[in-house]
């Protein structure tokens, strides 16, 4: 009697613990799709208000912007309900938001992405890279001459290694949290729901010149929950 009660015991905790696991997972998923969308609307904010700016100046340029950012709002609502996709879904949504900014700044802005073949199957965060790569773009240019924005990824010592930098300004050290802007302080609260202390953003001088914001993240190979509806 003493075994059966024991069985008993181990199977309900077993139950509560996996039943904990999935609320913890729900509310993680839960908060990571409010946090995405509370990007959208400052990104959609800024975009609307470049078009205006050319709409008088050169009507055609901001009719290829308008075309661009449809394209990135598309790629935005068919993720909202994934809180998770494959790192080749999330660059391709972000070639798409690049190509709203190429469109504002013309020859005063150049990007480019690079990610190793094994880079690309693993899940991250949906719209995670596209905060950094404003602010890379919002930063960089406020200095005169042409910008550059490069975005790496690779997969060392089973980590996922993500890197958005830009050719100017370069910071004097690295950023602490408490200087993040709203972009960059959603990144960090993002990172937190999805991998809670087993992920790092880390934002200062880059080695080759500008600033980089530097992504070390846990592999994960499955989409795990849907999304809850919004």
């Amino acid at each position: 009697m003493c075994a059966i009660a024991l069985v008993l015991v181990a199977h309900r905790q077993h139950r509560e613990a996996l039943r904990a696991a999935r609320l913890a997972s729900a509310y993680s998923a839960a908060r990571m799709a409010m946090l995405s969308a509370q990007l959208q609307p400052h990104f959609l904010f800024n975009s609307l208000h470049a078009i205006g700016v050319l709409i008088d100046d050169s009507p055609r340029q901001a009719a290829v912007m308008v075309a661009r950012l449809g394209d990135f709002l598309r790629y935005a609502l068919d993720c909202s309900q994934w809180p998770w996709i494959e790192l080749a879904t999330e660059l391709a949504g972000l070639e798409a938001y690049l190509a709203v900014q190429q469109t504002r700044f013309s020859d005063r802005l150049s990007t480019a992405i690079d990610a190793s073949p094994e880079s690309l199957r693993i899940h991250v965060p949906s719209l995670l890279l596209q905060p950094l790569a404003e602010n890379a773009i919002e930063h960089g240019r406020k200095d005169c001459g042409p910008l550059q924005v490069r975005v790496t990824a690779r997969v060392s010592g089973e980590r996922l290694h993500i890197t958005v930098r830009n050719s100017s300004p370069r910071l004097a050290d690295v950023l602490s949290p408490a200087r993040y802007g709203h972009g960059l302080s959603n990144v960090e609260l993002r990172l937190r729901a999805a991998y809670g202390d087993d992920a790092l953003l880390t934002i200062g001088p880059d080695s080759a010149g500008g600033t980089s914001a530097i992504l070390d993240l846990p592999p994960r190979l499955t989409a795990g929950m849907r999304a809850p509806p919004r």
